[in-house]
């Protein structure tokens, strides 16, 4: 009975203090996330591993499937702060390529853009530009991810010139759910997404969806799944 309780005490006083440690960091945890920043993500980003796909009339659309493609090294786009000091709303610039007649820019109007890593063949291409701005969450936790949301588009025509895109108050809002990566081997950022596209084309007027998840770097040098051979950017 001497010695059980000399050991109960200790027994007592270390559950107390784990019971005002965990008190202890559950009021930390309620504090909302007022002084977060999201420089992690601010910069250009490139591909380094990607799945899409486009659905055009219900059905994926094979030529535009790539599964597990690694180190394509194209430009996904660039983030930067865009609201005020304390550092919470964001902006993203998407760009990508688009046929140059989804914007009625066939023939000798097509400026035939090229994206480094971007190989669409012989086809007339348009620089596309998507603009979508994200806030960071006040939710404790939740400084290492952020969501961007769109709805509208610009591509750059044949003069160097901003056209916006003339269906885009029709279209669905375009989502960039991105979240850091921060594993042992992998760091950067992934980014699952999905775009409504409704085009008043020489075709006639066209709606389809890109759909994709997308394992991004600012260094291709940095990403692992290129093997020997990298693109050149």
């Amino acid at each position: 009975m001497k010695f059980f309780i000399p050991i109960f005490s200790s027994l007592l006083l270390v559950c107390s203090l784990d019971l005002a440690e965990s008190q202890k960091k559950n009021k930390k945890q309620q504090k909302l996330n007022l002084k977060a920043n999201w420089d992690w993500a601010i910069g250009d980003w490139y591909h380094c591993l990607v799945t899409d796909q486009m659905n055009f009339g219900g059905s994926a659309q094979s030529k535009h499937v790539n599964e597990d493609q690694g180190c394509r090294g194209i430009h996904f786009g660039n983030i930067k702060y865009s609201g005020g000091k304390n550092q919470s709303i964001l902006e993203l610039q998407h760009d990508y390529l688009n046929h140059c007649e989804m914007w009625s820019m066939g023939g000798a109007l097509c400026p035939n853009a090229t994206q480094a890593g971007n190989d669409r063949g012989d086809e007339g291409n348009i620089l596309v530009r998507s603009t979508a701005q994200g806030i960071g969450s006040h939710m404790p936790g939740m400084e290492n991810s952020i969501t961007f949301y769109g709805d509208h588009v610009h591509a750059m025509d044949s003069s160097g010139s901003w056209v916006k895109g003339a269906m885009a108050h029709v279209e669905d809002m375009d989502w960039f759910s991105c979240k850091r990566l921060n594993l042992k081997k992998d760091k950067g950022m992934i980014c699952d997404i999905r775009q409504n596209e409704v085009r008043s084309s020489g075709w006639g007027d066209i709606d389809y969806s890109d759909y994709g998840s997308y394992f991004l770097v600012q260094d291709i040098d940095k990403c692992n799944y290129c093997g020997k051979k990298k693109p050149k950017l």
